[in-house]
């Protein structure tokens, strides 16, 4: 049976405490989004549910991260957490890709709305 050290299980623990943080992160610019001189307000739902998504899974995957020692440092207890991770990566993808085509979109709505000659 294949083992993972110490420091890697320490790490991987270390590691989704911060992604819990870097999830609150996403939640509080969801929620920034809806308020403001121009909210989006099913932009910022959206990433809002995205960065909760992301501390659940974070959650979860510290959990993971602290079966790793208990199973005796095993490949597959890490394996497990690796596939949490990759989940929260994934969503994290979506909130970056759904706030840059929201930014997209606002940025051509708003040089489409310019006057000729404008700048």
């Amino acid at each position: 049976m294949h083992k993972i050290s110490q420091q890697t299980a320490q790490a991987a623990e270390k590691h989704a405490l911060a992604s819990q943080k870097h999830g609150k992160s996403i939640e509080e610019v969801g929620k920034a989004l809806q308020e403001g001189e121009h909210p989006d307000i099913e932009l910022g739902k959206r990433i809002e549910a995205q960065g909760k998504s992301i501390q659940k899974q974070a959650q979860e995957n510290h959990l993971k991260a602290e079966k790793i020692s208990e199973e005796g440092y095993s490949t597959e207890a890490y394996l497990e957490y690796s596939q949490g991770h990759i989940d929260a990566i994934e969503t994290h993808i979506e909130a970056v890709k759904a706030y840059q085509e929201a930014l997209a979109a606002r940025l051509h709505k708003s040089n489409n709305s310019q006057k000729p000659g404008e700048n």
